[in-house]
C-alpha cells in the first residue's frame, strides 16, 4: 500500500511538471534582435526614398547592409508588415505566433511564446494607435 501511494504521488508530480515549449532566454534574445531589425526597417520606411517601391523592396533595401540578419531565427519564420510610415515584425513557429513588435516603440509589444496558441501567426498590432 505504501508503494502504491508513492507511485501515485510520483505520477501526479510528473503530470504537474510541464516544461515550457519555448525557452525564455532564447526567446528574449530573439525579441531583442527583432527589435533592432524592425527599427532599421521602420527607419527606412519613415526616412528612405521609397516612392513606388513595394513593401518587400523596402524591407530588402533596409536590410541590404545586414544580408544575414534573419538567419539566426531559423527554424522560425519572420514576416514584416508596413502600414503607412510604420513597420511591424512577426516571428512564428508554424501557425503559432511568438513575437510581434512595432518599430516605432522602445518595447516589444506582444510576447506570445509564454502562452503559445495555434492560429496566432497573424499581425494584430494597430500602428495607427501606437505610433505617432
Amino acid at each position: 500500500m505504501k508503494l502504491l501511494s508513492i507511485l501515485v504521488c510520483l505520477f501526479m508530480l510528473a503530470g504537474c511538471a510541464k516544461s515550457a515549449p519555448y525557452d525564455d532566454e532564447i526567446m528574449y534574445d530573439h525579441a531583442s534582435e527583432l527589435k533592432d531589425i524592425v527599427q532599421i526597417v521602420d527607419g527606412e520606411v519613415k526616412f528612405g526614398a521609397n516612392d513606388g517601391l513595394s513593401s518587400d523592396a523596402i524591407i530588402q533595401k533596409a536590410l541590404k547592409t545586414r544580408p544575414n540578419a534573419l538567419d539566426s531565427f531559423s527554424p522560425y519564420s519572420v514576416e514584416f508588415a508596413i502600414s503607412g510610415d510604420d513597420a511591424v515584425v512577426l516571428m512564428c513557429d508554424g501557425n503559432v505566433g511568438l513575437i510581434e513588435d512595432a518599430g516605432c516603440t522602445a518595447k516589444v509589444e506582444r510576447i506570445l511564446w509564454s502562452n503559445p496558441e495555434p492560429d496566432t501567426c497573424r499581425f494584430a498590432l494597430d500602428t495607427s494607435q501606437m505610433c505617432y
